[in-house]
């Protein structure tokens, strides 16, 4: 009954110990990969983004241009909701890929990260929607090839999947508690092995 009882034991310790999702991977190499990441996406900030190019048909009003830079399309994305692309959103749901990524915690970190780039990918239809350059919706804005910075904040969502992959292939907590756990059981097997009758 007691050699049941401890069988029972270890399995459910060994259950327990199994279903934990934080990586192994360290908190000094995580920072590093969130380092990575924040770094790209500055530098998506600080650089050009988008231009667009505004026509007015049908007025007298000339052909304009404007550049916006990375920090300008983050601040005034959301107007891209309007015109049917959540694109922008894809800037959230990377923040919550880096706060996982540096609690360490493998799923939801795979999982945002893949949320956030399949969410970027809705950018690309913008080249075919009709934006108001104006208020009253009498001129119209042309979005032109995509800027460096839209580029590299791309990189960075790409970055972040990857950093996402490597934690979730790291060497899981518990692993090594499980072998310790299963070859405790085995020794307090063998110590309860009783010795073989003496003549």
């Amino acid at each position: 009954m007691t050699g049941n009882s401890s069988r029972a034991i270890l399995a459910i310790m060994s259950s327990l110990q199994s279903v934990q999702r934080k990586s192994k991977l360290t908190l000094p190499s995580r920072l590093v990969l969130a380092g990575v990441i924040a770094t790209i996406y500055t530098l998506a900030c600080c650089c050009p983004a988008l231009r667009l190019d505004h026509h007015y048909p049908g007025s007298n009003t000339p052909q304009s241009s404007e550049t916006w830079f990375g920090w300008t399309a983050s601040f005034l994305g959301w107007l891209g909701i309007l015109v049917g692309s959540v694109a922008w959103l894809a800037n959230f749901v990377l923040g919550l890929t880096a706060v996982f990524l540096l609690s360490g915690l493998r799923r939801a970190s795979l999982i945002c990260s893949a949320l956030t780039l399949l969410l970027s990918l809705d950018f690309f239809p913008l080249f075919s929607a009709k934006i108001p350059a104006d208020e009253g919706g009498v001129g119209q804005a042309v979005l032109q090839p995509p800027e460096i910075g839209v580029w590299l904040w791309f990189a960075s969502i790409a970055a972040a999947f990857v950093a996402a992959l490597i934690l979730f292939l790291a060497p899981r907590k518990g692993v090594q508690g499980v072998q310790g756990v299963q070859g405790v059981g085995e020794r307090e097997s063998q110590q309860r092995v009783d010795p073989p009758p003496q003549s």
